[in-house]
């Protein structure tokens, strides 16, 4: 059973409710703290690119595609070279984040669940720390992939072409962000558009339709992404930008030793291998403010409670997945009715994050892949509450 989801005019209001909050609960905070070397690296790179400096042939840039960086640039053309400036554009980044993600869970969930996933993200900010809390190539993806996705919700399974462009657009934009995540994501949503017809045989020309829609996103990325690369090898900038976005990032992947995800094994007993890279594995804001009380306590020094804590949260995004794989997948199985296209949407995207979950596998990169399996849970749960409530009135009957 599907929950009835709110009006599109109480979605909105929804939507903009949490912006509005999103940017509150930070205006006393978006100024504390300084993060030298993640924060000081996109500052100095946008500082250069204002000068003229081109990226990759002039500048060294450790990985990322150059999207990030003129983002910032232009930004800082608007209010000014300073840290201030950028911390503004964090502010507002995640308040387009929170409203976009919202207003995609007002289109699958009743407005009481999505109101409950709007308090969710407005905590999970905190818990992200320090992303969001400084502007990154990590959050200026994130946020264009909550948009990509919100426009091809909206879309349906009749969209108006100009809508998946505009959404392929947004995807191409991500993956000159952020390429692990725009590749991913990007491509998640690309295999949604052709294979979400496939259950729904009553559809006239579902074959065609789907690789038309395909084709078109696939054209909105490109219309970005093609530009971009041209004029990068025009600049002369190509076999730099090859090399330090493409070869050394993979060949220091092989060889360099990453944090990886916290074993799951033992679980009745504290873990030496989680205790041994605690700092990596340990919730950022907490290390950063309360880490000596906490390592004192006896919670910590002599409990499981945190090495079972922390596994659930790392290994949750996961369990989430597959279970709604597993629900939706047994249901459709069985012929007791299909999962509608908006859940397979989500499960596209939460998928495509985890696809892009990369090494370091730790707290802060794992807080960047979480809200769209936060999503995915809350509609989980509220079909679940859906089918008991059913459940119930026909007992009652």
């Amino acid at each position: 059973m599907t929950p009835r989801t709110p009006s599109t005019a109480t979605g909105r209001r929804l939507a903009l409710a949490t912006a509005l909050a999103a940017v509150a609960i930070q205006l006393p905070i978006y100024d504390r703290w300084f993060g030298l070397l993640d924060e000081g690296y996109m500052l100095s790179l946008a500082a250069d690119v204002r000068r003229g400096q081109v990226l990759y042939r002039d500048v060294y840039v450790d990985a990322p595609f150059p999207a990030a960086f003129h983002v910032l640039a232009a930004w800082f053309a608007l209010l000014g070279t300073s840290i201030w400036a950028e911390r503004v554009l964090a502010v507002v980044l995640f308040a387009v984040f929170a409203a976009a993600s919202v207003r995609l869970a007002t289109l699958l969930v009743p407005a009481f669940a999505a109101g409950a996933f709007a308090v969710l993200l407005l905590c999970y900010r905190i818990w992200a720390f320090p992303h969001w809390h400084v502007y990154s190539y990590s959050s200026l993806a994130v946020t264009l992939l909550a948009l990509a996705t919100l426009v091809v919700a909206t879309a349906g399974l009749r969209p108006a072409r100009w809508r998946l462009l505009g959404a392929g657009l947004l995807a191409g934009a991500t993956v000159l962000s952020k390429q692990d995540y725009g590749l991913a994501c990007t491509g998640a949503l690309g295999l949604y558009l052709l294979l979400r017809l496939a259950v729904y045989p009553e559809e006239p020309d579902r074959l065609r339709r789907s690789f038309q829609d395909g084709l078109v996103f696939g054209l909105g990325a490109a219309l970005v992404v093609g530009p971009v690369l041209a004029a990068i090898a025009a600049a002369g900038a190509w076999d730099a930008f090859v090399y330090q976005t493409v070869v050394s990032p993979l060949t220091s992947t092989r060889s360099g030793t990453y944090v990886e995800l916290p074993p799951l094994l033992p679980l009745w007993r504290q873990d030496p291998a989680l205790r041994a890279g605690i700092g990596s594995y340990f919730p950022a804001i907490l290390q950063t403010l309360r880490w000596d009380e906490i390592a004192a306590g006896p919670a910590y020094r002599t409990g499981i409670a945190w090495d079972l804590a922390l596994k659930a949260v790392f290994y949750g995004p996961y369990g989430v997945w597959w279970t709604a794989v597993a629900w939706w997948g047994l249901q459709l199985a069985r012929g007791r009715g299909r999962p509608d296209a908006l859940r397979l949407l989500v499960l596209a995207y939460a998928g495509g994050f985890l696809l892009a979950f990369n090494t370091p596998r730790d707290w802060v990169h794992l807080m960047m892949i979480y809200p769209p399996a936060m999503l995915l849970g809350c509609v989980l749960a509220s079909d679940a509450a859906a089918r008991l409530r059913a459940l119930g009135r026909a007992a009652l009957a």
